[in-house]
């Protein structure tokens, strides 16, 4: 019958590509930009050197990324806003802004992406569950479900559990519910229960940490390697993880982490080794180790 109506054939065909195109634009992500020339520079800037670097391992990639933000100030809640979209703000970072976007760059050059602007699907398909912004709970915020997220979906992998002198240990989290006075997004009902839904899906969850004390010793030094992402896990009431970093190790293959550091108020490459920054917080308790996959 096609045949027959020429017209109507065309019509179709031009709607379905109207529809397949749409679908394409709606799939790019919304960027907040800190600042829109300076950010997206520095981008362009850190792509060009590590598609230029000779380095190709992952967790390589991971801590040259990092690398290139050294120095940016310590700036916190740069991912908050009335409307919740992918954020970008290269010239204030987080712990783990910093991580993220170090990540991303590096999974999508390891990836073969040619241009900076893939790096920001990646990063949006860490930073939300599912890969999807779809207000403020979709984020990712509690980083026990950061990592059972992304593993599921092939981004990481968890090490933690394959580490010497690892443990396990049953954690629950409400922190963000406990202290809603904090969060101002869980002034909003819908959104409050959204979170304190997800809070209830970690209740006595299963995982594992490498005790502060262990992290010293040789077997655990040399497990860790440059790139990984670390995480410390925390006693803080309700929260499982307090601060985030990369490992890079020293001329003697001590294990140091380069952080957004708030004590020095900008990302560092700490000269305090790992275990020794571990010693002096006095609510951490280990570290969860995880690497791009």
């Amino acid at each position: 019958h096609m045949k027959s109506y020429p017209g109507a054939f065309l019509m179709l065909v031009m709607m379905v590509a109207s529809l397949h195109a749409t679908s394409q634009v709606s799939s790019t992500p919304r960027v907040r930009w800190g600042d829109e020339h300076a950010d997206t520079l520095k981008l362009s800037s850190v792509y060009k050197t590590l598609s230029a670097s000779e380095v190709r391992g992952k967790g390589a990639l991971t801590l040259l990324a990092a690398r290139q933000f050294l120095d940016v100030p310590y700036v916190s809640g740069t991912l908050e806003s009335p409307v919740e979209m992918l954020t970008v703000n290269t010239s204030g970072l987080d712990c783990t802004t910093l991580v993220e976007l170090s990540m991303a760059l590096a999974k999508s050059v390891s990836e073969g992406e040619v241009d900076w602007k893939d790096a920001l699907y990646d990063l949006r398909d860490m930073r939300y569950r599912n890969g999807t912004v779809d207000g403020y709970a979709s984020r990712l915020h509690y980083i026990s479900d950061w990592i059972t997220d992304n593993t599921y979906r092939k981004n990481i992998r968890e090490v933690t559990s394959d580490a010497p002198r690892a443990k396990a240990h049953i954690t629950s989290v409400n922190f963000m519910t406990a202290h809603r006075d904090k969060y101002p997004q869980l002034a909003d009902s819908a959104t409050y229960a959204r979170i304190k839904d997800k809070e209830r899906g970690m209740h006595r969850s299963k995982s594992y940490f490498i005790p502060k004390t262990a992290i010293s010793s040789r077997e655990v030094r040399e497990f860790l390697a440059d790139g990984d992402v670390v995480f410390i896990t925390t006693s803080i009431e309700g929260l499982d993880v307090s601060h985030a970093g990369i490992i890079f190790k020293d001329d003697r293959g001590i294990p140091h982490m380069l952080h957004a550091s708030t004590t020095a108020g900008k990302v560092i490459e700490d000269p305090l080794p790992l275990a020794d920054y571990l010693a002096r917080q006095k609510k951490a308790t280990g570290i969860r180790i995880v690497r791009l996959q």
